[in-house]
Formats: structure tokens, C-alpha cells, sequence
């Protein structure tokens, strides 16, 4: 969970320090920007252009950490590089499942979002609400790709 952690690129090489030569790491590495609506009643990609910035520099963390893991690795030495993609979305999750995610989501963070960015908690959930309703409506379309990377640590 890279995007949750300050110095991802130092985590990194400490895992790839402790794994046996020839060892594979794992990592989820997401990207806030990786997250796409069709735009409703408010502008989806104005919020998380603008939300997960500014609280990322708030809390010390990178929530667009995803685009920067490759490089990362091919700059510590790590080879066999690959990159899939966990795809939420209501084509292959249940849209009260999807739906769930982004309650929790907005229950979770509503506080924080609105104490460490410029966005108020009203405009936050607003954003929520409507990515929710959204994934309710059975003509809606979301999606949440989530990177998920490997790689060998050399040698071994």
C-alpha cells in the first residue's frame, strides 16, 4: 500500500534489502488518478485531480505513487517487472459492493479531507455522494484500477 506510507521509494529498498536474492516482492502501488467517473451533478475528475494532492503534501504521502513504482524499481536494480491492474468497476464487482467501498471511503475520510485540504467536508461528500449514485444507477459506470506490481529482486 505505497500511496499510504511517506518515503515509499526508501520502503522499497528496505524490502528489497530483506528479500532473499532471487525473491519476489509484491506491492500495491495506487494512483488516485487511476480512478475515473462519468461525470453527474458535480465534476468527479475535479476531485481527485485536487483532493488526494493536496492531502497527500499534507500528511507527507503520494497518492499518485502508482505511476512512479516502475521507475522505482528499475532504479534499484529490480528486474522481471510487471504491472496488472485490479479492476473495480460494476462490470466485475457487484455494485453494492462497489458502492460499499465508497461509503466507507467517504465515512472514513470526510473529516480528514476536509482538516488537511482546501476542500470543505460538504464539497467532499457532495463528490461522494455522487460517485455513489453513480455506481447505483445500473446505467452508471465507474472505475477503480488498481495497480499491482512485482518484481525479482536481482541475483540469486
Amino acid at each position: 500500500m505505497l500511496q499510504s506510507i511517506p518515503h515509499p521509494e526508501r520502503v522499497v529498498a528496505e524490502l528489497a534489502r530483506v528479500t532473499k536474492r532471487g525473491g519476489w516482492l509484491h506491492l500495491i502501488a495506487e494512483d488516485y488518478l487511476m480512478i475515473n467517473f462519468e461525470p453527474r451533478t458535480v465534476d468527479p475528475d475535479d476531485f481527485w485531480a485536487r483532493g488526494p494532492r493536496q492531502f497527500g503534501e499534507a500528511i507527507g504521502t503520494d497518492l499518485r505513487i502508482g505511476r512512479k513504482t516502475y521507475g522505482i524499481l528499475c532504479r534499484l536494480g529490480l528486474t522481471e517487472i510487471t504491472i496488472d491492474y485490479v479492476i473495480v468497476d460494476p462490470l466485475r464487482v457487484p455494485r453494492d459492493t462497489f458502492a460499499a467501498i465508497w461509503i466507507a471511503w467517504r465515512d472514513g475520510f470526510a473529516d480528514a479531507i476536509a482538516q488537511h485540504t482546501s476542500m470543505p467536508r460538504e464539497e467532499f461528500n457532495a463528490h461522494f455522494e455522487d460517485m455513489i449514485a453513480t455506481i447505483r444507477d445500473e446505467s452508471g459506470y465507474g472505475v477503480w484500477h488498481v495497480p499491482v506490481v512485482a518484481a525479482r529482486i536481482s541475483g540469486g
